[in-house]
């Protein structure tokens, strides 16, 4: 996995173009039918502790 991030990266900052990181990810992976991934629903964070009562 190393390896083609390398070339990803690589890739990237031979481009001529001028054209960001994310985009030219994006045409790399068009090539070869793009990546699906399943992204989680995001949740309420927890809540803050309480801090109120200190020890002594």
């Amino acid at each position: 996995m190393e390896e083609e991030v390398r070339r990803i990266l690589n890739r990237a900052v031979e481009q001529e173009e001028e054209r960001g990181l994310g985009t030219t990810i994006v045409a790399i992976f068009a090539e070869i039918g793009g990546v699906d991934l399943d992204v989680s629903p995001r949740s309420m964070g927890r809540e803050a502790p309480d801090f109120s009562e200190v020890a002594e």
